[in-house]
Formats: C-alpha cells, sequence, structure tokens
C-alpha cells in the first residue's frame, strides 16, 4: 500500500520513499474526464506533435506484469494550456487540457519524500516535546576554528544555556529558538542519496561534521547528523531513518546552525549621569 521511487544501484534496485500526493495527483490527473479531441493520425502528424513510438516522454502504468497504460506526451500548442498526446497502440493524436506536463519535470527527485522527519520516512517530530537541544554547528567556511557547541534545555515555556559558548552574550531566545526547532522538523532534503547508509564512515564517532541532539520528553532522541560531503554536495542522515539525503547549502546552515542569533543581545548598562 505505499509508494516507491526505484533507484538503479550498480545493478540492483533500491527503494526509496516517494510522495503519496504527488502519485495521487497524477492518477487524478490520469482518470478526470476531459474533452481531448483528435488533431490527426498519420506519421507526418504524429512527427510533427511529437508523439512517434520511439518518444521517451510518457507515463505508463502496469498492473503486476501487464501495462495498461502507456501514453506518450508530445508537444504544447501555442496557448501553452493544451497538450498532444497518443496512447501507443493507438494511431490518433488528440489534444486537449494539459494535466500531465507537470509530471514531466523535476526528474526522479520529484517524486521522493524529501522530507527528513516525515511517516513516510522515519517519522514525524513534534516540536513541542523537545526538552534539550544539543548542537555541534557546522564548519564555517574559510574558517580553521570549529565553531563552539552549545545546550539548550526548556525551562517552562522558556529556554536556558546549559553549555553557552563564549562567544554569544544575553540569554536564549525563545522565539528564535522556536522558529530554529520548526525549521529542523519542516526541513526538505534534494534527493535521496543512493549507495549511502546512515552506518557508513561518517555519519558517527568523532569524524561527523556536525550534528544536532534533540531529547524529547517520552525519553526518545532523535539525532540529525551532517555527513561527508559526495561529488561535492552535503549529505545528511537521521536517526530512526535507513536514508541518507543531499542538502543545499542553505539547509545546512538552518539546522546546524551556531548560537549567536538564539541568544538575546546582553542588556547594556546605564550610562552614569556627566558630572
Amino acid at each position: 500500500g505505499t509508494w516507491f521511487v526505484i533507484y538503479e544501484e550498480t545493478g540492483a534496485a533500491k527503494r526509496y520513499p516517494a510522495r503519496p500526493e504527488r502519485v495521487e495527483s497524477l492518477f487524478a490527473a490520469l482518470t478526470a474526464k476531459g474533452v481531448y479531441s483528435v488533431r490527426g493520425s498519420t506519421p507526418e502528424i504524429q512527427q510533427k506533435l511529437g508523439v512517434r513510438d520511439d518518444q521517451t516522454t510518457r507515463i505508463t502504468v502496469y498492473s503486476g506484469p501487464d501495462r495498461t497504460l502507456s501514453l506518450i506526451i508530445g508537444e504544447k500548442d501555442a496557448s501553452e494550456s493544451s497538450i498532444h498526446l497518443r496512447k501507443a497502440g493507438e494511431p490518433e493524436v488528440r489534444g486537449g487540457e494539459d494535466r500531465f506536463s507537470k509530471f514531466m519535470t523535476g526528474g526522479r527527485p520529484a517524486w521522493g519524500d524529501q522530507k527528513l522527519f516525515s511517516s513516510v520516512t522515519g517519522g514525524t517530530l513534534n516540536i513541542d516535546s523537545i526538552q534539550r537541544i544539543i548542537v555541534q554547528p557546522a564548519p564555517e567556511e574559510n574558517s580553521s576554528e570549529p565553531p563552539e557547541p552549545y545546550t539548550l534545555a526548556r525551562d517552562g515555556t522558556n529556554w536556558k544555556a546549559e553549555v553557552r559558548p563564549s562567544s554569544v552574550t544575553g540569554e536564549p531566545d525563545s522565539a528564535q529558538i522556536a522558529a530554529f526547532l520548526k525549521n529542523i522538523a519542516d526541513a526538505n532534503a534534494e534527493d535521496y542519496a543512493p549507495g549511502l547508509s546512515p552506518d557508513d564512515e561518517g555519519f558517527s564517532g568523532l569524524s561527523v561534521a556536525a550534528r544536532v541532539v534533540l531529547e524529547l520528553g517520552d525519553g526518545t532522541t532523535r539525532i540529525i547528523t551532517l555527513g561527508p560531503d559526495v561529488d561535492a554536495r552535503k549529505t545528511i542522515a537521521v536517526s530512526g531513518s535507513p536514508y541518507v539525503w543531499f542538502i543545499s547549502q542553505w539547509t545546512v546552515s538552518r539546522i546546524f546552525r551556531t548560537a549567536a542569533d538564539l541568544f538575546s543581545a546582553a542588556a547594556q548598562p546605564e550610562p552614569e549621569p556627566a558630572q
């Protein structure tokens, strides 16, 4: 009852969770009623409108080993709102509402469930249940010194610093911390990283580039690990999930962030009155 994206890895196929809403949207497009008028049926028309048998832009649906539909997706018309298509095995080229171009873009990553925390990929994250946050921030570019780690603990409706970096002043800013945790809970990757596992070297021990540990009220812990770069791309893993993802540098900065903007500015002493 679950949809997967298939990746070919060194001759073997591996399955990664797909976004069910995108699959449902595709079947809604395929089954919706609509008028698709015949525009011709000659080989010349098929060539002109991009729906020849050798056209690779197509949607194919299988039931078990049997192919139930192969819909060849052709050229749009001048209005860009209608599209030409043809069922494989039938000569007629038809034209009508373009429900299908959006499924032809984005490639394989567009079908994967790229949320780091979802019921499909390992479990959602309730930020209200987080009681302690331990952060080893990501290394800053062009800096030889690693960022200082810090630990924040929930103190009633506010937060307190259990481990405070020497570079920050003031007290933890609850609004900024809430936004920080929401960014983590809602974070999306760019794609799965086929061939990589959270058990690989670089995702545990001292070799980890950066880490966020979230201790929850039910006694469980979720650990987010920034792994080694692969082909100049950032990798990430989350405890409880068997997957490794590629993520953008922008996402890295939102998850493995330094403490600087999570603390309010320290109050400055009142100047002494002039004599």
